[in-house]
């Protein structure tokens, strides 16, 4: 028995097959991608000429985008952050980057718990949904510096950078509901002059020269992937 089929998230799998072992691909028959990274990803493998396999699009799918990746995260974004912080969340200042249906999700269930949530937002559409929806929406560069919370889920890469890291109060949890890892510039983070502390699994401190520490959960890695491997552990 082998495999014949290649079910991915954010095409790690078929990066990592593609670069690593290539002579797999003549076995499979095709590649299943559920998340918009990986989607994007297979893009630009056929626009390279890479692609050597059919591949199915499931994030487009409505039950993906308007159940699983909308009201899974509604649930899992409060259990991944309580389990990691034992923080409450009422009347937290929360920043939510993002306003796709993984935004939506997370700004639902955070409002539901009585946060302050804000929300960034580029495209114009969605920027107008989370203001009907009730969500201030702003420039990341107007509220770093009073928030409790910084979520990122857009998708993109440096959404959060070091200039608005610098800005953050002392004790702001940052965390990632994207699939990659790179909505948060965390290279900028390891320099010889911020110190990292790990006080708990899934929780790091980086400490600024003057004292401020920033939380970081998971790595900025997909919060919702680690608690899904906590709980299996």
């Amino acid at each position: 028995w082998q495999p014949n089929m290649v079910l991915d998230d954010g095409g790690d799998l078929t990066h990592w097959i593609h670069e690593k072992h290539p002579s797999l691909f003549q076995t499979l028959k095709g590649i299943v991608e559920e998340s918009l990274t990986g989607i994007h990803r297979l893009y630009q493998l056929s626009k390279a000429g890479k692609l050597c396999l059919p591949a199915f699009n499931v994030n487009d799918c409505v039950t993906k985008q308007k159940f699983d990746s909308l009201y899974c995260c509604k649930e899992s974004v409060l259990s991944g952050l309580k389990r990691t912080t034992d923080v409450m969340f009422g009347g937290k200042q929360v920043l939510v980057c993002g306003y796709g249906e993984v935004g939506k999700g997370c700004c639902a269930a955070l409002k539901a718990v009585g946060a302050v949530v804000y929300v960034t937002e580029a495209d114009p559409i969605c920027a107008l949904q989370a203001c009907m929806d009730g969500f201030r929406v702003v420039r990341m560069e107007e509220v770093a510096a009073q928030v409790d919370v910084v979520i990122t889920c857009t998708g993109n890469k440096n959404v959060v950078v070091r200039k608005h890291l610098d800005r953050m109060k002392n004790g702001c949890i940052v965390c990632n509901m994207g699939h990659s890892n790179t909505e948060i510039d965390l290279a900028s983070l390891r320099t010889a002059e911020l110190r990292w502390e790990r006080v708990r699994s899934h929780v790091d401190h980086v400490i600024w020269p003057d004292g401020k520490r920033i939380l970081l959960l998971a790595e900025v890695t997909m919060l919702l992937m680690r608690m899904r491997m906590r709980m299996r552990m």
